[in-house]
C-alpha cells in the first residue's frame, strides 16, 4: 500500500492526467502542502486573510498551525497508508478472521487475524491464490456491504514444479473386520470419532513436511481498489 501510494504521488503531472477524476484526487490530497494549499473559500479563508494583513505570508501561517514545514505534506504517504490497512484492509471480514480448529475458546472455528496480516493457507498456495479477488472483494457486513479492496490478483509465484508436501497421520486408513457385539455379528470398522482430534500428531515438530516453495515469493499483477466516498465534504472543515 505505501509503494502505490508513493508511486501515485510521484507520478509526473502529464501521466497524471489520465487518470480517473477520484484517483486524481487521491494524488492531490497526498501531495498538498502548506505552499500549495488553495484554502479560498473555505472556513480557514478568512483566516489566511488575516495572516497576509499583518505580513505573514499564508504558507507560514499554515505551516506554523500545523506544526510543519512549508513543503511539508499535510497527510504524510505512512499515515495514509495506516488508514488505508486500518480502515479499508483491517475491516474486511476476511482479514479479521481465519478458519481453525474448534475448541472451547473458538466454539465457531473462527480465530483473530494478526494486525496488518492476510491469512493464507496451504490451499491457497496450492490453488496459486485463485480465488483472492473473490474472498478479499466485496462482502454484506453487519454494518452493511463492504467494497473489497482486491478486484484482480495473477502471476503468483511461489511454489516450484516439484511442490511437494508429505504429512504424518494417525488413523485406520482401511477398514478392517470386527465384530457387533449387540447382535454378536460381523462388521467392519473404519476411523472412529475419538481418533479425529489426534489424526494429525501435530506436537511432533516434523509431522509436516513442505517442499518447493520459491525462495522469494512474488505477484506480477495485484489491483487494490479504493472506493471514493460519495459524500461531499467542504475544504477546510
Amino acid at each position: 500500500v505505501h509503494n502505490a501510494l508513493q508511486q501515485l504521488a510521484d507520478l509526473p503531472a502529464d501521466q497524471a492526467a489520465q487518470l480517473s477524476p477520484a484517483a486524481q484526487n487521491m494524488r492531490t490530497l497526498l501531495k498538498i502542502t502548506p505552499d500549495n494549499a488553495d484554502l479560498s473559500g473555505t472556513s480557514l479563508e478568512d483566516l489566511i486573510g488575516l495572516s497576509q494583513a499583518v505580513g505573514l505570508p499564508s504558507a507560514k501561517a499554515l505551516a506554523d498551525i500545523f506544526a510543519i514545514g512549508i513543503n511539508d505534506n499535510f497527510i504524510p504517504i505512512e499515515a495514509s497508508t495506516e488508514a488505508v490497512v486500518a480502515g479499508l484492509i483491517g475491516s474486511h471480514p476476511a482479514t479479521k478472521w481465519r478458519d481453525g480448529i474448534v475448541d472451547a475458546e473458538h466454539p465457531d472455528g473462527k480465530w483473530p487475524v494478526a494486525p496488518n496480516s492476510l491469512p493464507i493457507t496451504l490451499g491457497d498456495v496450492v490453488n496459486n491464490f485463485d480465488d483472492m479477488a473473490e474472498r478479499f472483494g466485496p462482502t454484506e457486513t453487519e454494518f452493511g456491504m463492504h467494497p473489497g479492496f482486491i478486484a484482480a490478483a495473477t502471476g503468483f509465484s511461489v511454489v516450484e514444479e516439484e511442490f511437494a508436501m508429505t504429512v504424518k497421520v494417525d488413523v485406520n486408513a482401511l477398514p478392517y473386520k470386527g465384530a457387533d457385539l449387540t447382535d454378536v455379528s460381523g462388521t467392519s470398522v473404519n476411523s472412529i470419532a475419538s481418533q479425529i482430534e489426534t489424526v494429525f500428531p501435530v506436537d511432533d515438530p516434523d509431522w509436516m513436511q513442505v517442499e518447493g516453495l520459491v525462495e522469494t515469493p512474488s505477484i506480477a499483477s495485484m489491483t487494490v481498489v479504493m472506493v471514493e466516498n460519495d459524500g461531499y465534504i467542504a475544504g477546510g472543515d
